[in-house]
């Protein structure tokens, strides 16, 4: 097994150029999983460069990197070289200034135009994953911002804020259909004649479908997965062992990797993927989750002052598709007194708790 005082000199390009470091992204090996996550613990100090090469890792392949191959690997050294001289040289513009984006994804964002260029530049050379360089395709969103898109198969996928998907664009139906979620999306799925699977990735699952309609979210260290019709298999990847969950209408399937926990429930699908169509639906929802949501939407720190339960529970309808109103809103049918500042948003009682009967 590795040494963890190898890696303590590592930059962000050395992590992500390493096998076992691309296996504990990818989550594809139970013993390369522990010794990472026990390495970040030990050594706190290189969370930036850890953060920066999983961003990395993510950004340029959806498969097992490799780079046993010479020419593969004179390929990542140019491509490491333009993404070196990117970062010293060329000052970051935010594309968004009022989106509340942390500084990293400004920086990778920046790296992710050096790549567009270097991709196009070197268009007969190969992708770190051994595809050309032109072949991969990413879909991403602002916080806040909700779009949809049209996938090579005539599926359709919507994305809600601060949300990326990747995949191949070359989908000749004879193989299987498969993205890349880093967020929340929601999947309306084309049925093929050839009964092509459709699969969904993200670090802790896979879903699987022939057609259907369905959400996916992934975030920190929870994946959700939302069936509103047809029928999916969920596979459940974690550190000890791979389980199989299969889902009908109206289900929601949670996987914890903390504690790699699976609740599988009933729940009012429409509702959980009301963000769609630009409204969220809230019934009995605990006001600490919708506090969750809006910071990993909105790119914003949700703060509950002393006097406010948490754990109240929200009933309503409210519009999305604009912070401030959404806060208005929320503040006026529950009693809240909520106020914005930049990337702050607090949260308290309009009432004092000492002024309540």
């Amino acid at each position: 097994m590795h040494q963890s005082s190898h890696f303590i000199h590592y930059t962000s390009e050395d992590f992500a150029t390493n096998e076992s470091f691309q296996a504990f992204v990818y989550r594809t090996n139970a013993d390369e999983i522990q010794f990472w996550e026990d390495f970040i613990r030990q050594y706190p100090e290189k969370q930036r460069d850890i953060d920066d090469a999983i961003e990395l890792v993510s950004m340029l392949s959806p498969n097992k990197l490799t780079t046993s191959d010479p020419h593969k690997n004179r390929e990542l050294e140019r491509l490491l070289a333009t993404i070196r001289e990117h970062d010293n040289q060329a000052p970051t513009i935010p594309l968004w200034p009022d989106a509340g984006e942390k500084p990293w994804f400004h920086r990778w964002r920046g790296i992710a135009a050096s790549l567009a260029g270097f991709l196009l530049l070197a268009a007969t050379g190969y992708f770190w994953l051994g595809r050309s360089l032109n072949d991969a395709v990413m879909l991403q969103t602002a916080y806040g911002e909700n779009a949809t898109f049209t996938l090579p198969d005539s599926s359709v996928v919507t994305l809600n804020g601060n949300t990326k998907l990747r995949y191949a664009p070359n989908w000749d139906g004879k193989h299987q259909r498969e993205v890349w979620v880093d967020g929340e999306a929601f999947f309306d799925v084309k049925h093929k004649r050839n009964h092509a699977r459709f699969v969904v990735h993200t670090p802790d699952l896979d879903v699987e479908v022939l057609g259907t309609r369905f959400n996916v979210f992934n975030r920190n260290d929870k994946t959700n997965v939302v069936l509103n019709s047809g029928k999916v298999k969920v596979n459940i990847m974690s550190a000890k062992d791979t389980s199989r969950v299969m889902m009908v209408p109206g289900e929601t399937v949670e996987y914890f990797r903390k504690n790699k926990k699976v609740i599988k429930n009933q729940v009012n699908a429409e509702a959980l993927t009301s963000w769609r169509n630009k409204v969220l639906v809230f019934e009995n929802t605990p006001l600490y989750k919708v506090g969750e949501m809006i910071e990993d939407t909105y790119g914003v720190d949700v703060i509950f002052k002393d006097n406010v339960k948490a754990n109240q529970k929200l009933v309503g309808t409210i519009p999305s598709d604009n912070l401030d109103v959404l806060l208005t809103v929320l503040a006026k049918s529950s009693n809240l007194r909520i106020s914005r500042n930049n990337n702050q948003v607090v949260i308290e009682n309009s009432i004092p708790l000492s002024d309540h009967p």
